[in-house]
């Protein structure tokens, strides 16, 4: 499995180093002159976690790139007909993808915690906060990225089996994919909703800037076991699921 995560991480590492190195421009710049640029300290918290977010959409983009390739491009049949199984082929995409996210997540989170530690000495208020919370939240984001993309790798697959033509097939998998997550999402809420208030433990919220009328949250919430667990079992079950479809049901 190694040599199969080198070989999906060699895929995309200058665009990873690209995206680094234009993260590391802006988020500097915003560091250092920020406020002078805008003025006012809430413009520039909205700027600083606009490069993250969009930073994080490109990389995303990127974790689908890695699966979808190979299997609308030709190169399914280099990756597909070698000697390992489907279930390895399909965790060194995830643990690849992962990688690369998580890369992008820790440069980012390195100067949001900085600025805002700096403007608004935020470690004060995370100290406040229990480590086992934190753990859970971060925990908790892992697990849900993960079944997030198992959901879209799954329905990938399952638009690419269902039609042997490209374009309806990406059609499908999105069709396929928005069933599926509202589908999901309700199955979630409904059992959170019934369990008992005890066991769904949420991180509180963090005031980060407050002046007049403007008010910014800095939420690191619905971090709890239950939703751990139940994106770990839609990952667990959608992983298999798909890795069956790849090797039984996919036309290469």
């Amino acid at each position: 499995m190694g040599n199969l995560i080198k070989y999906e991480i060699k895929g995309y590492i200058k665009d990873v180093i690209g995206l680094i190195l234009v993260i590391l421009f802006f988020q500097m710049l915003l560091l250092i002159k920020g406020v002078d640029i805008f003025d006012e300290k809430a413009l520039v918290i909205v700027f600083v976690n606009l490069i993250a977010f969009g930073s994080a959409v490109i990389t995303l983009i990127w974790n689908i790139k890695l699966f979808s390739k190979d299997i609308y491009e030709d190169t399914s049949y280099l990756i597909y007909t070698i000697p390992k199984s489907t279930n390895v082929i399909l965790g060194s995409k995830f643990i690849a993808s992962f990688i690369q996210f998580a890369i992008v997540f820790l440069v980012n989170s390195f100067f949001v915690l900085n600025y805002f530690n700096i403007t608004f000495n935020i470690f004060e208020y995370i100290r406040e906060i229990p480590a086992y919370l934190i753990l859970l939240f971060i925990v908790n984001s892992i697990a849900g990225y993960l079944s997030f993309l198992a959901v879209i790798y799954f329905s990938i697959t399952l638009g690419k089996v269902a039609t042997k033509k490209i374009k309806v097939g990406k059609v499908a998998a999105w069709i396929i994919f928005l069933i599926t997550s509202i589908v999901l999402n309700y199955i979630q809420a409904f059992i959170i909703k019934h369990l008992p208030d005890a066991l769904v433990n949420n991180i509180k919220n963090i005031t980060m800037y407050e002046k007049g009328s403007v008010h910014i949250t800095y939420g690191l919430a619905n971090a709890n076991i239950i939703s751990i667990i139940l994106s770990t079992i839609i990952f667990i079950i959608l992983f298999f699921v798909t890795s069956y479809l790849l090797r039984e049901k996919l036309d290469l």
